[in-house]
């Protein structure tokens, strides 16, 4: 039972190691959802080890468990079955630090993916924050031709449609231009 608890331990901590490995944060989009039913996995073995601990140490109650009243033993079958519960003992406690220590890989695992993708939303907004700032640029370049052009409704006399010369839309496009690119810098 011990050695089948230190392979699943050995299987566990491959498992975070490739949850929270740095490679695969970036090609995958990981979720906390895996590492939160591992370590469920992972707390319901810890609570059988715990469990066999105590029985270990218990050695009393795990030696004469099952025993019919009446029979007697030889010393040597005590002292092997004495040092296979202190074999045991050693072995349990071994699995139990092990456990603790994955317990803990796992909340830093946690932890790291949460970071990760905290990170990745504020680099979305940073992204999102310079495409706002491009359009609002060409907001501001477009805004004032825009504005001559309703002014004007594009009747000049070039066109056969109106009575001022093209030149008033220049005239009075450049100088809406140039306030509203010294508003736009103004800090």
């Amino acid at each position: 039972s011990a050695f089948s608890e230190q392979q699943f331990l050995n299987v566990i901590e491959e498992k975070i190691a490739l949850e929270v490995n740095l490679a695969s944060l970036q090609n995958q989009k990981p979720t906390l959802a895996n590492l939160f039913y591992f370590r469920s996995i992972l707390d319901r073995h810890l609570s059988h080890i715990n469990y066999m601990l105590q029985m270990s140490v218990n050695k009393n109650e795990f030696l004469h468990h099952g025993r019919r009243s009446g029979v007697q033993e030889s010393q040597s079958l005590k002292n092997a079955a004495q040092q296979s519960v202190v074999e045991l003992l050693g072995f349990y406690q071994d699995l139990q630090a092990q456990a603790q220590m994955l317990r803990e890989k796992f909340s830093l695992g946690m932890t790291v993916m949460s970071n990760n993708s905290m990170i990745a939303e504020s680099r979305r907004a940073i992204d999102q924050a310079e495409l706002v700032t491009k359009l609002t640029f060409s907001a501001f370049v477009y805004l004032p031709f825009t504005f001559a052009s309703g002014f004007f409704g594009m009747n000049f006399k070039e066109f056969g449609t109106g009575k001022h010369s093209i030149y008033a839309f220049f005239a009075l496009s450049l100088p809406v231009f140039i306030a509203s690119m010294v508003f736009y810098y103004w800090d």
